[in-house]
């Protein structure tokens, strides 16, 4: 029963020291960062059903940092695209979010 245990242990050490080497490597996160992306990319985009509603801003009234926009709420729907109460750097959060397939001049 011994010998079973350290057997079962020397594999865990092993696999995981793999991983550890595997995921460490820029090679290894490049193979897997290629597989996540073609793998997200095949996807069909989300239909919007109904209305979406969306934070896009949570940041302290009182400030908080540059980093964070100020309040902002989006509201999106399969037509169109609403911000409001849009503060201070409220637009340049929204853009990474991708929160709409559509621009709000448009």
């Amino acid at each position: 029963m011994k010998k079973l245990f350290y057997v079962v242990v020397a594999l865990v050490v092993l696999i995981s020291a793999a991983a550890a080497l595997l995921f460490n490597a820029p090679s290894a996160q490049d193979a897997v960062a290629k597989r996540v992306a073609t793998a997200f990319l095949g996807q069909k985009p989300e239909s919007v059903d109904g209305l979406r509603v969306i934070v896009c801003g949570s940041a302290s009234p009182l400030g908080g940092g540059l980093e964070r926009a100020q309040a902002c709420i989006a509201v999106v729907t399969a037509e169109h695209f609403f911000l409001f109460d849009v503060g201070a750097r409220s637009p340049q959060r929204r853009t990474p979010t991708r929160s709409a397939s559509r621009s709000p001049e448009s």
